[in-house]
């Protein structure tokens, strides 16, 4: 069905957008109602490909915005979503590359996968608190991105979610998060400080791969695992905190890290022997490591390489 310049297909009990009839339109404006029903969702591939648009409104009603709706929308530089949106497609903003701002209203529980990759102008992103999961590659090289903080009730981050943002200085993982997947700030060159939540069990491999700007890491408590590949060509790694539930350090955890010069382990000697401890990770796997320090609240009577927290949580080795 066609109206007011836009084709419409049925959707429920209203109509959902399938397609525009002037395609060389800039500006869209999407109306709330057509012949008295409600628009109340964006079809797959609405707008796929649509090179002239530039701006977008959609009104109070629309709930879904289907898969790739806007992909490939290159000239895109202004969204504007509606509190009534509940759901966003796989791919749905996927290379608008000139879009610089997205405001996700609350009530959207997942951004899917590749939702936002090669947005690279995209430095700022209003993340609603209802949010639950980031899919895989959801902000795959957004290279404008700086600092992201995710809301507290955030339970997944997918693989590769983050990867390719140059531009990104600082991210911070709420407490609530469950399952961090695999490469997630894989080639992060900028990435300096990262704030993981207070406790998870597991993270997925070459996690920080390639982030050459990062000097200091906390790794959370529970985590069982330092991942193949962790912190694999980190070249600027000086600092790592590893907590005593650790049982592995796996392949290449630490290979390349050539500027590495404490591993701040919070368990003692003994517990650290019980690590297994892959080869390819410097010289930590072996007995009297100068770079492996263990935790001592109070000041130990032997040289050996001891460490506390200090006033206001700073580090402070025993004997320096």
């Amino acid at each position: 069905m066609e109206r007011n310049g836009f084709i419409y297909e049925r959707y429920g009990e209203g109509f959902a957008v399938k397609g525009l009839l002037n395609l060389t339109a800039e500006e869209i404006v999407v109306p709330a109602e057509i012949d008295g029903r409600k628009v109340s969702g964006v079809s797959d591939g609405a707008f796929k490909g649509l090179t002239h648009i530039k701006s977008v409104v959609l009104p109070e009603g629309v709930e879904y915005l289907g898969e790739e709706a806007f992909f490939g929308c290159e000239s895109l530089e202004s969204v504007t979503l509606p509190f009534s949106l509940r759901f966003m497609g796989g791919h749905v903003f996927y290379g608008c590359e000139n879009l610089t701002e997205i405001y996700i209203p609350d009530g959207v529980g997942e951004i899917g996968e590749c939702a936002f990759s090669g947005c690279t102008r995209l430095f700022r992103v209003g993340f609603p608190a209802s949010l639950k999961a980031v899919g895989r590659k959801a902000f795959f090289g957004c290279s404008c991105l700086m600092d992201v903080s995710l809301p507290e009730g955030t339970l997944t981050v997918g693989d590769l979610a983050f990867s390719g943002c140059t531009g990104l200085r600082s991210f911070r993982f709420p407490d609530s998060v469950k399952k961090i997947g695999n490469a997630v700030f894989n080639e992060c060159t900028f990435l300096e400080s990262v704030r993981f939540p207070a406790y998870i069990e597991e993270t997925g491999g070459a996690l920080f791969q390639l982030c050459t700007s990062l000097e200091r890491v906390e790794l959370p408590e529970g985590l069982a695992f330092i991942e193949e590949g962790t912190f694999e060509t980190c070249t600027s790694l000086k600092d790592v905190v590893v907590p005593k539930n650790v049982k592995a350090v796996n392949v290449a955890a630490f290979a390349e890290c050539f500027s590495l010069e404490h591993v701040f382990y919070k368990g003692d000697r003994d517990d650290w022997r019980k690590v297994d401890v892959d080869t390819a990770n410097l010289d930590l796997d072996e007995e009297g490591s100068e770079l492996v320090y263990f935790y001592k609240e109070t000041e130990p009577y032997s040289s050996d390489n001891f460490w506390h927290y200090g006033e206001g949580g700073k580090i402070e080795i025993w004997g320096k």
